[in-house]
């Protein structure tokens, strides 16, 4: 007997239901007759009750997804408006720092006593460790080759390089960081000088060469364009000291040097378009 009631616990199930549902009609309804209309009625209630069911569920769920991808839509459209009000805030912020920049090399431009020609840099390549750099200006600004090029930061006088290659409207620079550009230094406190080039590829440091064992360099010790050669003026931040290695069978010392050069930084330098001229008379005048 169990195991029948097991076996047919649904169909079994599905009768009392009918019947339950028949009853609580007739017990609801004062004039209740039985008619097939009533019993198919009551059959088929529960599978109505469940159809609206299931359907409701589906609407909601279409809705919900509807209502979801619309969130969506408009999460991402709040994003892209965020990052252009992000890009645009970055651009005015880059233009006014470049405005700041250019406007204290004006200020360098109008004071010194060499004939300065302010210039962009237009393309700097970091693979190379900005061994070299192009700048907006050329021949038909009175660019030539060999013209130092330097930049302000801080207030400091910082050498970048030399004009290497001219053209119509543009100029090519060799930076303090190429291995060709060799560099008389002095060091601020000793005046004992030598000569500095750079260690591209390999590093963004310069090295000291011909600088005398007997100074006494120490950690951070400033050095400076010393002005010899008539290749760059006196007087320009190269960079600090941050390796000494004395040398026992050498009249020389080894000397490494950190630049204060970012060029990663900045986007402005100054042309010296007459070093010559002013270093020539310099000279007349100490004979």
């Amino acid at each position: 007997m169990n195991q029948y009631f097991v076996k047919n616990k649904f169909s079994i199930t599905f009768i009392l239901f009918i019947v339950i549902s028949i009853s609580s009609m007739f017990f609801t309804t004062s004039s209740f007759i039985l008619t097939p209309k009533i019993i198919f009625g009551a059959i088929a209630y529960p599978f109505i009750k469940a159809y609206n069911f299931i359907f409701e569920n589906i609407i909601n769920l279409f809705s919900s997804v509807s209502e979801l991808k619309r969130l969506k839509d408009e999460n991402i459209q709040l994003k892209n408006e965020v990052n252009k009000l992000k890009d645009f805030q970055f651009k005015a912020e880059s233009l006014e720092n470049e405005n700041r920049e250019l406007k204290k090399l004006l200020e360098f431009h109008q004071s010194s006593e060499y004939k300065n020609i302010p210039a962009q840099i237009i393309m700097k390549d970091p693979s190379n460790l900005y061994s070299t750099i192009i700048l907006n200006k050329g021949s038909i600004n009175g660019i030539k080759k060999g013209n130092p090029v330097y930049t302000i930061l801080n207030g400091e006088k910082l050498l970048v390089g030399k004009v290497i290659e001219t053209n119509y409207f543009y100029c090519k620079v060799m930076t303090i960081f190429d291995s060709r550009c060799l560099i008389s230094v002095k060091e601020t406190f000793t005046n004992y000088s030598g000569i500095a080039k750079g260690d591209s590829p390999d590093s963004q440091l310069l090295e000291v060469d011909y600088f005398p064992n007997e100074a006494e360099i120490f950690y951070e010790d400033v050095f400076v364009t010393a002005g010899y050669g008539g290749v760059f003026p006196p007087g320009l931040i190269v960079g600090k000291a941050i390796d000494i290695q004395k040398q026992n069978f050498s009249i020389y010392q080894k000397i490494k040097l950190k630049p204060i050069l970012d060029l990663s930084k900045i986007s402005y330098v100054l042309i010296i378009i007459n070093f010559d001229e002013v270093n020539n008379i310099n000279m007349n005048l100490k004979d």
